[in-house]
């Protein structure tokens, strides 16, 4: 992990702690975060990077700050009769962890309310790193899919989202952040996590995108804790 030092709103100096998880999926990020937990202890915890968004509610590059997360791929597998025959089928029973109540919900809440802009360097870096393609975003708050797979499907996507309608955003990793959070025996944090929207979940996926939506979601993160979150 790596330790540094910021000022916040309050002008008062504070530590912050930076970890690269560096695989996908919710085993190693349940690890991860509650080895950070129990080591530092903080008082606010944010995870950033990038995720899927469904098509027609984001688009590339939209920042989504999960006011909660489900896990949608939960739940059992039954047999069901079709005419003579007996097929499996996979009924979810997704379970939801919401962030907080106050602290970084009302920081977030007023963040997307009054269009924070992101500076000069930051729009420089992202449109850098795509291209030229990516040169606005916007800042939305909404539910979050998480699962343990990797989502190519527009049929899965139909799925996810009929368990939710608020669900905007699908990655692998931030309910098992949310539960460890929630659920660590050591130290109760507030959290959130902030996600760049860089794929549909379609047959398009590829990594073009993953950098600059890092550097998206990575400057949202350095906006809450410098200029925005009451520590």
């Amino acid at each position: 992990a790596l330790e540094f030092s910021f000022r916040s709103a309050d002008e008062k100096m504070r530590r912050g702690v930076l970890y690269a998880i560096g695989q996908p999926g919710q085993a190693p990020c349940a690890s991860a975060t509650q080895a950070l937990l129990t080591q530092f202890r903080p008082r606010l915890m944010l995870m950033t990077g990038f995720c899927g968004g469904v098509k027609g509610r984001t688009n590339m590059g939209d920042l989504v700050a999960f006011r909660s997360s489900a896990a949608w791929d939960y739940g059992k597998w039954v047999e069901v009769a079709e005419g003579d025959q007996k097929k499996s089928l996979f009924k979810a029973r997704p379970t939801t962890i919401n962030i907080p109540e106050n602290g970084v919900r009302q920081t977030i809440r007023d963040m997307v309310g009054q269009s924070v802009k992101p500076r000069e360097a930051t729009l420089a870096a992202v449109s850098a790193a795509s291209n030229g393609k990516l040169t606005s975003w916007k800042i939305e708050s909404a539910a979050c899919g998480s699962g343990s797979a990797v989502v190519t499907s527009l049929e899965k996507i139909r799925e996810i989202t009929s368990l939710d309608e608020n669900i905007w955003a699908i990655d692998m990793e931030s309910y098992a952040f949310y539960f460890a959070c929630r659920n660590s025996p050591v130290i109760s944090p507030d959290f959130i996590c902030c996600k760049a929207v860089a794929d549909h979940c379609n047959g398009q996926k590829s990594s073009r995108w993953h950098e600059a939506c890092s550097i998206v979601s990575a400057h949202f993160a350095h906006q809450t804790v410098t200029e925005r979150y009451p520590f």
